[in-house]
């Protein structure tokens, strides 16, 4: 057996112990990355969402509490 064919069967062995040892990237920690990115996503828009309509309801009691002031 050569030295490259003994390397090979070695790495073959170990990888899962290299891969977690000095922190490699695999393609499924890839995929998962992307799943939990498109999710943030998701969620930053709904809050977007949120924020711009608790905004105009702010609004819109401050100027009811105006009229309110106003008329009393």
């Amino acid at each position: 057996m050569g030295i490259d064919n003994y390397l090979n069967a070695y790495v073959d062995r170990r990888m899962a112990l290299l891969i977690d040892e000095y922190g490699i990237t695999t393609k499924a920690d890839l995929a998962d990355q992307t799943q939990k990115i498109k999710k943030l996503e998701q969620a930053v828009e709904k809050f977007h969402t949120f924020d711009k309509d608790a905004k105009k309801r702010i609004t819109n009691l401050k100027e009811r509490v105006d009229n309110l002031k106003v008329k009393g």
